[in-house]
């Protein structure tokens, strides 16, 4: 029998195996498999078969998967994936809320390593709500009794009664809210949140779970004393994402492409979730998806005994803004900036219908250019855009151009489009003219992004080959196109004195038809002589389609 080669130069035979690495590269080995957050918009997955790989949520349960593997090697790896496995949570059924809820009341030391949390239910939802309770009163009567009964926090006392006792309607209704914040308890070190809400008007919102953050603001009342002495959840809390409910809003998207009516959906309301905001002291970062750009609400339940007045003057604590899929109106945003006068940064999506645009009052004073000029001068990055804006022009400005940007003197990031820039006029038709940038930008600006007006938006109602027959025809556009490329060379030419720190411009377009008609050139090519002219200047010049 031949001998190892390796013991005749005096090295020993080896197992080798994960288990014996050092613990600290084992520990860094399982943090890469920590799920990266789900994006916000998304849908619950579907089963991990039918899985997109693009999709984020195929790598997020990947890497779940690939912990809870992880934990059923030895004990070892079970001891030091642990606590990786629990680093991000994301609840995306009914029983699962429910389990984990059980796991963290038997083993507290679980949830002390969560940072990330994510409810994907909507917990007003009928079918939502009867879930939960029945999967509630299955599990905890298999639970130690003595250990819900041991519980100390007002919060979690609550479950010693939740499946022996008759209730409300009310209560029953607020079930998963109270789950939720019992979870929220146990898991005090989370730095994002993410909290999927109901887009309706005729829903219910979240009136137990507001009702006891709210609690946690005031001072020298029966519900601040309840919590004396206790955790109070969310108190790290530095971003929070509320998702108006993607199910419920593509459900609505196919049901009015059926019937051929518009969508009917009004946005999620997430002006009424301010207590959240103020009982987290730690959140910088708010995140709004499909919401209705309500800034503020009122109290919004019980009209006769209102738990709480309106939302705060100011939640100066808030630093960054993003409304994504919003349906807000320009003068949404301005009310917005009055609300979070600390803004340093604010991003706006639209949400496309047809019934949004023309929203305004012709006798509101508030205006998104005199919002920017009194409460948007800490803004560093500001991002607008609006599919159509042509009905709600007095709710712009009540000039003919954004007065107020170049008095936004720490701004360094500006995504706007033309129209909001130049408030009168938006028609190719009324723009056959030199458009004058000079004074128009801060000098702080480094990165501007402009997007053209677009002249037609009657396009959304036309089939794609009228489009290209009876409304983008490039000889109408001609002098438009030509204007407007003067009118950047220009530009070009005055950043040096007026933009010293300026560094890029980026050109976006919606059709690159009026510019290149049919033919092979390029939008790079076409507007060669603009990059050009900013190149002369240190200037980097790009320009893209949307």
């Amino acid at each position: 029998m031949q001998s190892d080669p390796r013991e005749s130069v005096g090295h020993p035979q080896q197992n080798l195996h994960l288990d014996h690495l050092p613990p600290e590269l084992l520990s860094q080995i399982f943090e890469c498999l920590v799920p990266n957050e789900p994006d916000s918009g998304e849908t619950r997955p579907v089963a991990y078969g039918q899985l997109n790989p693009e999709e984020s949520w195929f790598e997020v349960t990947r890497r779940q998967s690939g912990l809870r593997s992880s934990c059923l090697v030895s004990r070892q790896f079970y001891t030091l994936a642990r606590r990786f496995l629990y680093r991000s949570i994301s609840i995306i059924d009914e029983v699962a809320m429910v389990l984990l809820l059980r796991t963290l009341i038997e083993k507290p030391a679980y949830g002390q390593e969560t940072r990330y949390f994510s409810c994907h239910l909507t917990l007003t939802e009928s079918s939502t709500i009867r879930e939960i309770r029945k999967y509630a009163k299955e599990i905890f009567r298999t639970m130690d009794q003595q250990l819900l009964l041991g519980q100390t926090h007002p919060l979690l006392k609550y479950l010693t009664t939740l499946h022996n006792r008759k209730m409300t309607m009310d209560e029953y209704d607020e079930i998963p809210q109270m789950i939720l914040l019992c979870i929220l308890v146990l898991i005090p070190k989370i730095d994002k949140m993410l909290l999927q809400i109901p887009l309706h008007e005729d829903d219910a919102e979240y009136r137990a779970l507001l009702t006891h953050f709210h609690a946690v603001t005031l001072m020298n009342t029966e519900g601040r004393e309840k919590w004396r002495g206790h955790a109070v959840p969310c108190q790290h809390l530095t971003k929070l994402v509320l998702q108006g409910d993607p199910e419920e809003m593509s459900d609505a998207e196919q049901a009015a492409k059926e019937d051929g009516e518009a969508v009917g959906v009004d946005g999620s309301r997430a002006g009424t979730y301010w207590p959240l905001l103020t009982a987290c002291p730690a959140v910088t970062s708010v995140e709004v998806t499909i919401g209705n750009g309500d800034w503020p609400e009122s109290s919004w339940f019980d009209q006769d005994k209102p738990l709480w007045a309106s939302l705060p003057h100011e939640l100066r604590n808030i630093k960054h803004l993003d409304l994504v899929d919003s349906f807000a109106a320009p003068r949404d945003v301005a009310v917005a900036l009055s609300c979070f006068p600390q803004l340093e940064s604010l991003y706006f999506e639209p949400k496309w219908s047809p019934e949004n645009v023309g929203w305004e009052d012709e006798d509101d004073v508030i205006t998104l250019d005199s919002a920017l000029e009194k409460h948007g001068r800490s803004l560093r990055r500001l991002d607008l855009a609006w599919y159509d804006c042509s009905d709600c022009l007095i709710s712009i400005s009540e000039e003919t151009i954004l007065s107020s940007l170049p008095k936004l003197t720490n701004l360094e990031i500006l995504y706007v489009q033309l129209a909001l820039l130049f408030t009168e006029g938006r028609s190719y038709k009324d723009r056959e003219v030199i458009l004058d940038f000079s004074n128009l930008f801060p000098p702080s600006l480094v990165i501007l992004v402009l997007e053209e007006w677009w002249w037609n938006d009657s396009m959304y109602w036309f089939p794609s080959g009228n489009l290209q027959e009876e409304h983008v025809r490039p000889e109408k556009h001609l002098q438009y196109c030509a204007s407007l490329e003067y009118s950047l060379i220009t530009f070009a030419s005055i950043c040096p004195n007026q933009l010293p720190s300026l560094k890029v411009v980026n050109f976006l377009v919606r059709l690159s038809r009026p510019w290149i008609g049919g033919g092979p050139e390029t939008m790079e090519q076409r507007l060669a002589n603009v990059k050009s002219a900013f190149a002369k200047n240190g200037i980097e010049f790009s320009t893209w389609q949307i």
